[in-house]
């Protein structure tokens, strides 16, 4: 699975536009990202809309 850089760039402005200083989840997906492609993984603030792992 790739992310194209429009998905990322909705994401971080979406975090921004919200006041938030921390990536937030805003909607959840079903697609699974291979291991290989993922760098680190955080739990989100208690400050985001909703609990997750990005």
């Amino acid at each position: 699975v790739n992310f194209n850089i429009s998905d990322i760039t909705t994401f971080l402005l979406n975090s921004i536009y919200r006041g938030l200083k921390t990536p937030c989840c805003f909607q959840y997906t079903t697609v699974k990202i291979p291991p290989k492609q993922i760098d680190k993984v955080e739990k989100t603030s208690p400050q985001c809309p909703m609990p997750a792992f990005v």
